[in-house]
Parts: C-alpha cells; sequence; structure tokens
C-alpha cells in the first residue's frame, strides 16, 4: 500500500479485525487522516485534521470512532468511515505520545511529553 497523496506518515492504527487502516498523513496545507481497505489497499475516506502533527491513532469500539493525539495536546474524536468530528478533549500542553482505550472501550488514557497521563471517560 502506498498514500495516495505522497504526504509524509505520521501515525497508523489499524481497526480491529484488520479492515480498516487509519493513516495520519502531513503536507501542506496540514495535516490529514485517510482510511484505506485493507483488503484492496484503496481509500475509502480521507478527511482534513488540523494544522497540527498528529502523533497517536487508536479505533474505538466496533470501529465506529477514531482517536487522534495531537502535537499541540488535543485528542480529537472523529466518526468512522465519514470523518465527522465528535468531540475534542483538550488538557495537555503538549504533544500526545501515548492513546490506549481500555478493553471495555468507556476510557481512553492519553499521554504526554508534558509529563502528564490523563483518563478520558467517554460515556
Amino acid at each position: 500500500m502506498r498514500s495516495t497523496t505522497g504526504m509524509a506518515i505520521e501515525a497508523l492504527a489499524l481497526s480491529d479485525g484488520g479492515e480498516w487502516l487509519a493513516v495520519a498523513e502531513r503536507g501542506l496545507p496540514g495535516t490529514w487522516i485517510a482510511l484505506y481497505a485493507t483488503a484492496t489497499g484503496q481509500p475509502v475516506a480521507r478527511w482534513p485534521a488540523g494544522s497540527e502533527a498528529v502523533l497517536r491513532l487508536t479505533f474505538g469500539p466496533g470501529n465506529t470512532w477514531l482517536a487522534s493525539g495531537t502535537g499541540d495536546g488535543g485528542i480529537r474524536i472523529w466518526r468512522v468511515p465519514d470523518g465527522a468530528l465528535l468531540q475534542s478533549l483538550n488538557g495537555h500542553t503538549d504533544a500526545i505520545v501515548a492513546l490506549k482505550l481500555s478493553p471495555d472501550g468507556q476510557t481512553l488514557a492519553s499521554g504526554s511529553i508534558d509529563g502528564t497521563v490523563r483518563l478520558w471517560s467517554l460515556r
């Protein structure tokens, strides 16, 4: 599989079951998230993710949403597969370097270069 845009790849996430590959691509004019079908390597969707680098991606339960962690400490929750912004989580003051979802899908943990770990309730 090759990025269809020629942009630099910043982050990747495979959906549960491996049906989709989410890719954070960075170039001009900013960062984009692309969703590819792993069976064909073809793009399914692509949406703008802002001007900051997207450093981490993780799928939510049932692959219905995707969380992105950015270089400015923001976390955004996107609806899959159309990329509608569902929620923004703010609290870190520096880049997100870790994202992990709890097994029950109700809590998102994030870690940042600012030295903090935060737990976000997604209920």
